[in-house]
C-alpha cells in the first residue's frame, strides 16, 4: 500500500486554525492563505536565483582566483623555492575544491528549481479554487527538502578551499631559499669588489650571479662588460 506524501507532515499554526474554522469560511481562509503561501514561495524563489546563487558565485570566483594566482606564483618562483611541491599541492587542492563547490552548488539550484516552480503553480491553484492537495504538497515539499540534503556541503567546500590557500601560503613563504650567513658575507665582498674602480677579481659578476646574491644597499654596483 502506497504511503501518503503528505501524512507525516505536521500542519502550520494558519493550517490548524483552518481546521477549527467553520466549512463556509475554510474557503476564503484558505484562498488567503494559499496567497500568502505563494508569494513566501516567489520571494525565497527569486532569493536563492538572485542574491544567495551571486554571493556564492562571487566567493567561489574569489577561491579560484587567489589559489590560480598562488599557483602561478608558486610555478614562476620555483627555482627560488627549496621545495616548491607543498605549496603548488595546496593551491592545486584549493582550486579543485573551488570547483567543486561551485558545480555542487549549480547542482542544487537546477534540483531545487522545478520543485519550486511546482510549489508556486501549486498555491497559485489553491488561491483560485480554495481547495488543497496535501498528498501534491507533502511531495513537493519532500522534494525540496530532497534538493537541499547536502546544502551545507559547498560552504564546506568553500572553507577547505581558503584554508588551502593559507597553507598554501605558509608553505610558499617557509620554502624560499635563504642564503647562508658564510654566503651573504660572499656575496658582501663581491659586491663591494665590483664597486671598485678597479676590481680585485675578474669573475666577481659571474660569481655574484651564480650565487643568487641579493643586492645589498652598501653602495652601488657596477656590473663590467
Amino acid at each position: 500500500m502506497d504511503r501518503d506524501p503528505g501524512a507525516d507532515r505536521q500542519l502550520s499554526g494558519p493550517e490548524r486554525a483552518l481546521q477549527a474554522m467553520a466549512p463556509a469560511a475554510q474557503s476564503e481562509a484558505r484562498k488567503k492563505f494559499a496567497r500568502h503561501r505563494r508569494e513566501r514561495a516567489v520571494a525565497g524563489a527569486a532569493a536563492m536565483d538572485g542574491q544567495m546563487l551571486s554571493s556564492s558565485a562571487w566567493l567561489n570566483a574569489s577561491l579560484l582566483a587567489i589559489n590560480s594566482g598562488g599557483a602561478v606564483a608558486t610555478l614562476s618562483a620555483g627555482d627560488k623555492l627549496e621545495s616548491p611541491i607543498y605549496a603548488g599541492a595546496c593551491f592545486s587542492i584549493g582550486i579543485v575544491f573551488a570547483m567543486l563547490s561551485a558545480t555542487l552548488i549549480q547542482t542544487i539550484q537546477e534540483a531545487v528549481h522545478n520543485p519550486m516552480e511546482g510549489m508556486i503553480d501549486y498555491w497559485t491553484e489553491v488561491e483560485i479554487c480554495g481547495e488543497p492537495d496535501e498528498e501534491r504538497q507533502g511531495a513537493l515539499s519532500q522534494k525540496i527538502d530532497h534538493a537541499h540534503r547536502h546544502s551545507a556541503v559547498p560552504p564546506a567546500l568553500g572553507w577547505v578551499s581558503g584554508v588551502a590557500f593559507m597553507v598554501g601560503v605558509i608553505c610558499l613563504g617557509a620554502s624560499v631559499t635563504r642564503p647562508s650567513s658564510y654566503t651573504l658575507s660572499q656575496c658582501t665582498a663581491l659586491q663591494r669588489d665590483m664597486g671598485r674602480l678597479e676590481p680585485k677579481r675578474t669573475d666577481s659578476r659571474e660569481l655574484f650571479i651564480a650565487l643568487k646574491c641579493p643586492v645589498q644597499a652598501a653602495g652601488p654596483i657596477q656590473f663590467r662588460r
